[in-house]
């Protein structure tokens, strides 16, 4: 729903960690390869705000240019989550929170090295027009 307009007017920020599954696969392999790799390993390649991810979509699929330009206030979340699926406790606990990881067992232990972020956002945006999920405009 980012790239498709849903939400063009402007919506909230809130930051999430974020790993491509191209990654989370590697790592899964390299868990069952390497006989050191034990325990829990956090796979995130990042923790960053969904403006930051826009900015990424934007700077590298310029055929998506429905994505939001505003960032609305918390209390604007809250207006308007029931009409998106969300709950006020979501806004409550994600909007306006961030939230900090740790990654580098998985680095050390598992030899991950994480893809940019921007690299991440434009081979997916090409997975959902591939897949007809996403008709770009024009």
């Amino acid at each position: 729903k980012l790239i498709d307009g849903t939400y063009a007017a402007g919506m909230s920020d809130f930051t999430m960690p974020w790993v491509d599954v191209r990654d989370v696969a590697r790592a899964h392999v390299e868990a069952a390869l390497r006989p050191e790799a034990a325990g829990r390993f956090i796979l995130s390649a990042k923790v960053a705000s969904i403006f930051e991810i826009i900015d990424e979509i934007r700077d590298g699929v310029p055929h998506a240019t429905q994505l939001p330009r505003m960032k609305a206030p918390k209390w604007m979340g809250y207006l308007f989550a029931p009409f998106f699926g969300l709950t006020w406790k979501y806004v409550s606990r994600n909007v306006g929170i961030s939230v900090e990881l740790d990654h580098s067992r998985s680095v050390e232990h598992l030899g991950i090295a994480y893809r940019p972020l921007g690299e991440t956002m434009r081979a997916h945006v090409q997975q959902r027009v591939d897949d007809g999920l996403y008709r770009p405009r024009g």
